[in-house]
């Protein structure tokens, strides 16, 4: 709405219809003279005619009205600025939440690769090869995300907050070289599929 506010002051700044009343009004910074107006203070505007069909001799306006138009040209660089920086705000935004995207389906893959070989009593060398990636992405994935205020307005944030929770909890309670039990796999596998289905 911000955005939508500054464009729209832009416009009659851009196309030069601000502070008019109508077609024939002359631009604010010009004020209409007589021919006997000092010579070098006298200006044509190529295709403006006045109401009898000929060329109106103009002048620079009074030192108010340049002064006013000064305010007029700090206003449209100001809104300028905050245009400019709302849509560098959003560019970065925007950057930051496919980079949650793709990092969270990476974490969810990895570990489910994890769960599956903990169900196929795969030996414990080979379930710590499998979980490399997991242990990576769920490293990337707190440093960067948890917490921030991104991340947490998104979907899957908590379910996937929630999975790598249980993980850490069991770990903690039964040591490192534990096997994963059923009920903790079929939590966490829940856990993920929800975090999936709301990417």
């Amino acid at each position: 709405a911000m955005l939508s506010l500054s464009l729209a002051l832009l416009i009659p700044l851009l196309t030069g219809h601000a502070h008019t009343t109508s077609t024939n009004a002359c631009p604010p910074l010009l004020a209409t003279h007589s021919r006997n107006v000092p010579h070098g203070r006298q200006e044509f505007l190529s295709g403006f005619r006045g109401h009898s069909g000929n060329h109106r001799i103009v002048t620079v306006g009074s030192r108010a009205q340049r002064g006013n138009g000064r305010v007029e040209r700090r206003r449209l660089f100001t809104t300028l600025g905050l245009v400019s920086g709302l849509m560098a705000g959003r560019t970065k935004m925007a950057r930051a939440e496919d980079d949650y995207d793709t990092t969270t389906r990476d974490l969810i893959k990895s570990i489910r690769s994890t769960l599956e070989a903990e169900e196929e009593g795969k030996s414990l060398p080979e379930v710590r090869k499998v979980g490399v990636d997991a242990a990576k992405y769920s490293k990337e994935w707190i440093s960067k995300f948890y917490g921030s205020s991104i991340s947490r307005s998104k979907p899957s944030y908590e379910s996937v907050a929630k999975a790598l929770s249980e993980l850490g909890n069991f770990y903690k309670q039964n040591g490192p070289q534990a096997r994963l039990s059923k009920e903790v796999i079929d939590n966490i596998r829940e856990r993920l599929d929800s975090a999936d289905d709301a990417l």
